[in-house]
Parts: C-alpha cells; sequence; structure tokens
C-alpha cells in the first residue's frame, strides 16, 4: 500500500509505502484540519500493525508544524510505540542552526525512549 500526499504551502509531502516500510514527512506543515490530512496515514498504519506488520523506518524533516500537528506526530510515535516494535527507526532531522526543531525532535525521542530515535542535522 502507498499514500502519497503532495507539499503544499500548508501541508509537508508525504509518502508512506508500506512495502517498502517507509514514511516520509517532509515540508511545512500547518494544515487547516489535520486530521483530515494526517488521519489516512495514521489509519493506514494502525491497519498494517494489525496485520502483524512491524517494522517501519520514519524519516520527518519539517521546516515547521503547529500544536495539531505536534499531535498528529504523537500519534504516529504511539502507534510504534504501543506495538514495541523495536525494528522500527525515526530519523527526525533539522537544519544545524534550527533549535526550535532540534528541541521537537528531542521531546518525542525522550517521550519515545523505547524507540529507535535519533535526530540528525541535515
Amino acid at each position: 500500500m502507498r499514500i502519497e500526499l503532495e507539499k503544499s504551502e500548508t501541508t509537508p509531502e508525504i509518502i508512506l509505502d508500506l512495502d517498502q516500510k517507509t514514511l516520509k514527512i517532509k515540508g511545512h506543515s500547518t494544515p487547516e484540519n489535520t486530521s483530515d490530512f494526517y488521519g489516512p496515514i495514521i489509519k493506514a498504519l494502525v491497519e498494517n500493525y494489525g496485520k502483524g506488520n512491524l517494522g517501519i523506518n520514519i524519516h520527518i524533516e519539517l521546516e515547521y508544524f503547529n500544536t495539531s500537528t505536534s499531535k498528529a506526530l504523537y500519534d504516529i510515535f504511539e502507534i510504534v510505540d504501543s506495538h514495541e516494535d523495536l525494528s522500527s527507526k525515526i530519523e527526525w532531522f533539522a537544519e544545524a542552526d534550527d533549535q526550535e526543531i532540534k528541541e521537537a525532535g528531542a521531546y518525542f525521542q525522550k517521550m519515545f525512549s523505547n524507540l529507535n530515535f535519533t535526530i540528525k542535522d541535515i
């Protein structure tokens, strides 16, 4: 299964490829209705884990995101964490001088300390 959402002024590019076990979220995320935008991704992940499929590589490269996007990211990470999926990998990318994005990544990294979660400079 593959879901691709194109980047816009308020939404990031998202590519979820469950056959390749990858999720990429890149860009600016301030959608008007976050649950409508991220809902299909979250639903697909829940269904995939429900089938017993473990292991996904998540690539997050956001320039800016709002509070509701933070909740959607939390939901995505929670799905992985709730299945104790230690085979998954989360990579959070930030510009070297973007402390705000790095701090957000560090917050999620601390909150989901059981996961393989790394923060990397672009």
